[in-house]
């Protein structure tokens, strides 16, 4: 509701660059009182570079959009099935194995978000939802899910706080270039 509210105000992609801006400096300042840096080992780069551009930028991208064009409702109950997709790419990448009790803990949550959205207000409406909102935000939630899975390797190796801070770092100038026009608009 944040989100949707915010972006009726402010452009998407300076919009991004506040929330990454801030989410920096907060990965910063944690990475600096409880975590520790390590330097990176050459072939964990590309490991870095595949969870900041195809996870963690991906869903930095796509999500806002998805938001701006899907209903609050909808846009819940999308990314409420995020570990579905979690599972998915543990089962295809053979890095996890998944249980019962995982599956049923998934749907219970999916069902519990799901009498939340239906018991609001509103209930789940499709006002202001469009089919490419839908699409954004199941790519954004892909996204996500492979940084989710993938990102496990690397904390085993540096601190969870280094890993966010190199991620958050990486999409941050990646929206800093593609926002540089916005930006420099805004009076």
């Amino acid at each position: 509701s944040f989100m949707k509210l915010s972006l009726s105000e402010i452009k998407v992609f300076p919009f991004n660059v506040l929330r990454l801006f801030v989410a920096l400096l907060t990965s910063g300042i944690f990475l600096l009182i409880w975590g520790e840096w390590r330097p990176v080992e050459r072939k964990d780069w590309i490991n870095f570079i595949i969870i900041g551009l195809f996870g963690f930028f991906v869903f930095q991208f796509c999500f806002p959009f998805g938001v701006k064009n899907t209903s609050a409702s909808i846009a819940s109950l999308i990314m409420a099935t995020l570990p579905i997709n979690v599972i998915i790419i543990n089962l295809l990448s053979k890095s996890e194995k998944v249980n019962l009790k995982t599956v049923i803990g998934i749907l219970l949550s999916i069902i519990g978000i799901s009498i939340i959205v239906i018991g609001t207000n509103g209930g789940i409406s499709l006002e202001g939802t469009y089919a490419s909102g839908v699409i954004l935000l199941i790519v954004a939630e892909m996204g996500f899910a492979l940084y989710t899975v993938k990102a496990k390797d690397l904390i085993h190796k540096y601190s969870l706080y280094q890993v966010m801070f190199i991620v958050i770092l990486f999409s941050f100038i990646l929206f800093l270039i593609l926002s540089v026009n916005q930006i420099s608009s805004v009076n």
